[in-house]
């Protein structure tokens, strides 16, 4: 009786996947579907099929518009380093989710990454571990299929026909828009190619899986979990006013953290030319003259001050202490800072080179302190 349960089970999710099947709308890889954009793209024919070659570039889908829905394509690559991946609810040329593969890191465990892109904005450093990644060994020189679940806040990717990453919680503020496709070659690929073909879609009601695992979320004591970041500014500007404690004059916005605790800098402020330096600061009360210990973390290089004097300077971006170090934002830091009797002010100056703008701090033991920073909520 088992075994008939199971069967019937199986028979009918294969026959709802059928039926789902029948709705996606294929988009063939062609000037009348696809607008190009980048320097080393083209339509191409691949493995006997119709596709689109990409070294450098994008693609996207004329006229799409998805928020829910199933997208689904065949790609293929060799082991050389690029990163190639589908853009989903794209709302502008700086804004959208993104899911991409890395073939030069086959079988390991960030072989694909899941990111949003903020204000043009990579976040993989942000982003990072479950939810985000998930172990995944590519056929190379083959077709390999993939296929993405999106449910209203959240997306389930297939590959090869076996479920690969659950995505319990999409960054994007958007709800939907554009598809497209890209690739961009890593240092020293300058000849790899990536070919993507049989591309379809459906766009329409896809209800949250009752399974799907509840995001992960860091409710350690005495985390920071609101933020004041400026805008934008240049390296002098960003330094001067937090040795002055002078915060009047930029844009502040309050920034509460993500679920897992690090605060995203570029939701508050957009990077420009030498305008890459953000500051990132919260008050904290003590209720005698004390040192705390506080863990943090960041992307990419940051300077501590607290009460306007300088106390600590790190570089945490990608391969900056040895050739495998990726810059990953975590509370990996811990720093003794001095804090007086009563109000005390601590700014991080935030540079973001690559990767992801962020920083994360938690205060170890958080006993005599108060602050609205340890409250998300506005």
């Amino acid at each position: 009786m088992r075994r008939l349960t199971l069967f019937l089970a199986a028979f009918a999710f294969a026959a709802g996947a059928h039926g789902a099947d029948a709705d996606l709308v294929a988009a063939p890889f062609d000037a009348a579907h696809w607008e190009l954009d980048g320097g080393d793209i083209g339509f191409a024919t691949y493995l006997g099929e119709p596709a689109l070659r990409i070294h450098q570039g994008s693609a996207m889908l004329r006229g799409s518009d998805i928020g829910t829905g199933t997208i689904e394509y065949d790609i293929a690559f060799q082991a050389e380093r690029e990163f190639p991946g589908v853009h989903f609810r794209g709302r502008d040329a700086g804004d959208w989710e993104y899911f991409y593969l890395r073939p030069h890191k086959n079988s390991g465990w960030d072989s694909n990454q899941y990111m949003p892109v903020i204000g043009g904005a990579a976040t993989w450093q942000i982003y990072s571990g479950a939810g985000f990644n998930s172990t995944e060994t590519y056929k190379l020189g083959a077709w390999n299929r993939i296929r993405i679940e999106l449910y209203p806040t959240s997306a389930d990717v297939f590959v090869n026909g076996v479920r690969s990453l659950r995505i319990p919680e999409l960054k994007s503020s958007s709800t939907h828009g554009f598809l497209a496709v890209d690739s961009a070659a890593g240092a020293g690929n300058t000849t790899g190619q990536v070919y993507y073909a049989n591309f379809r879609y459906r766009s329409g009601p896809n209800a949250r899986p009752d399974d799907m695992p509840a995001p992960l979320a860091n409710d350690l004591p005495g985390l920071i979990r609101r933020w004041q970041v400026s805008e934008a500014l240049s390296d002098d500007d960003a330094s001067r006013r937090a040795a002055a404690v002078d915060w009047a004059g930029p844009r502040w916005t309050p920034l509460p953290v993500e679920r897992h605790g690090v605060a995203n800098l570029a939701r508050a402020a957009t990077r420009a030319g030498p305008k890459r330096f953000a500051i990132a600061r919260f008050d904290v009360a003590a209720d005698r003259a004390m040192s705390k210990m506080l863990r943090l973390g960041y992307s990419d290089i940051a300077r501590i001050y607290v009460n306007g004097a300088l106390l600590y300077r790190g570089d945490n971006s990608q391969y900056s202490r040895d050739p495998g170090f990726l810059g990953i934002v975590g509370l990996h830091e811990t720093l003794a800072v001095p804090l007086r009797a009563g109000r005390n002010e601590i700014a991080f100056v935030v540079e973001e080179n690559s990767g992801g703008w962020g920083v994360e701090a938690q205060f170890v033991e958080p006993n005599g302190l108060a602050s609205s920073a340890f409250d998300a909520t506005p």
